[in-house]
């Protein structure tokens, strides 16, 4: 468990869940056809955890840097006096690699929900600016296939650069099977500095990417040592992510986050207030008009704790949010310790949430906690 000064630093993420179960894909206001530069912004809002989620993201499971727990056991227990911090954290693990934004034009402008922006928000939305930065600048006709192109390094808007490394397999452009690495060099865009590498790959393309029409893909993403700083805060992340993203109009899209592992870990002046990792992780959503639909189901590893720490998330009914609300309306999720007890947690309304205890796994409900959404929000 954490000591009271972790927990205390760890009360900054408060604002991380306002937005987490917010769709990736909001409804757009406007009606008119985003480009592909809009639809890379949109993707992934504002606060998910990695911690996306909290993104919460997560722990030593395969390709997140940690170690995958072989002999230990899980010590994780809820309890009526810890279940709202539990709840918070798991909401929260959505919010690095999911944050939300609750319309396609809060995407595309990287601005939340709550207006505020940490290191760790909308990790997918950032890494997609930088690839689609580097797509833009790539070569893209008269091409040598089989071939790793290296182009020069691209400026950043605030300073910094991006270097590529793409490989082609088709001389018309990007097709199957391709892939395009990035490295950001104090790249600041959007007001993040960004370094560390991303490499991404292609599959299952339909459409051409560019187009302000129809299109989907699979992209398959492997981070190293990436980083982000933004208002004093470091986020570190490390894993793997695959993102299958399709869009039929402006306002009907969905997408589909998954991956083995992803660790992050957040530092505030040079102290670090957040290590977790998210595993076997499948975070989809929808969005249709003004509805957004969302479901997490992912494990959650909490690496500062001292000893094995890990809770597994389990939707049971979809959340429902409007566009241009902070949090759901409907749905609940499960969340199971290492001893069987658990916390499901329910939306009332887009106000008010229930977290139901069973301390023991015996299936009764031993403790029911009304409380609102905001004052969940604060219990990290």
């Amino acid at each position: 468990m954490r000591t009271d000064k972790q927990r205390n630093d760890r009360a900054y993420h408060k604002q991380g869940m306002s937005s987490q179960l917010s769709l990736c894909y909001a409804a757009h206001q406007t009606f008119s056809l985003p480009t592909i530069n809009t639809i890379m912004k949109t993707i992934i809002s504002k606060k998910a955890v990695l911690s996306l989620a909290s993104l919460t993201l997560l722990a030593a499971c395969g390709g997140g840097g940690g170690g995958d727990g072989a002999g230990q056991t899980n010590t994780s227990a809820i309890t009526s006096s810890n279940a709202q911090a539990v709840a918070a954290q798991a909401l929260n693990a959505n919010t690095a690699v999911n944050g939300g934004a609750s319309t396609a034009s809060g995407f595309a402008t990287g601005v939340s929900i709550s207006g505020t922006t940490t290191a760790q928000s909308g990790l997918v939305r950032t890494v997609l600016q930088q690839l689609y930065k580097g797509l833009d600048a790539a070569p893209q006709n008269n091409l040598v296939t089989g071939i790793t192109a290296n182009p020069a390094p691209v400026a950043c808007t605030g300073g910094g650069t991006l270097s590529l490394s793409l490989t082609y397999s088709s001389t018309s452009g990007l097709s199957n099977g391709d892939s395009l690495s990035v490295t950001s060099t104090n790249c600041v865009e959007n007001g993040q500095k960004i370094n560390g590498k991303v490499t991404m790959t292609f599959n299952n393309l339909n459409g051409t990417i560019g187009s302000a029409y129809v299109w989907s893909a699979t992209m398959t993403m492997t981070f190293a040592n990436f980083t982000v700083e933004e208002n004093g805060e470091v986020a570190g992340t490390n894993g793997d992510m695959t993102l299958a993203y399709s869009q039929t109009n402006s306002q009907n899209a969905s997408a589909s986050i998954s991956g083995k592992s992803v660790r992050t870990n957040v530092a505030r002046s040079g102290a670090t207030v957040l290590d977790e990792t998210l595993a076997s992780y499948i975070i989809k959503n929808d969005i249709a008009s003004t509805l957004e639909t969302q479901s997490i189901n992912l494990t959650f590893i909490d690496n500062l704790a001292a000893a094995l720490t890990s809770y597994n998330v389990k939707t049971i009914t979809p959340f429902k949010q409007t566009s241009g609300s902070s949090y759901p309306y409907e749905g609940a999720m499960t969340i199971t310790a290492g001893n069987g007890s658990t916390a499901t947690v329910t939306a009332v309304s887009s106000t008010n949430v229930r977290i139901d205890v069973d301390s023991n796994g015996d299936g009764t409900i031993d403790k029911t906690i009304d409380t609102t959404w905001v004052a969940l929000n604060s219990a990290i």
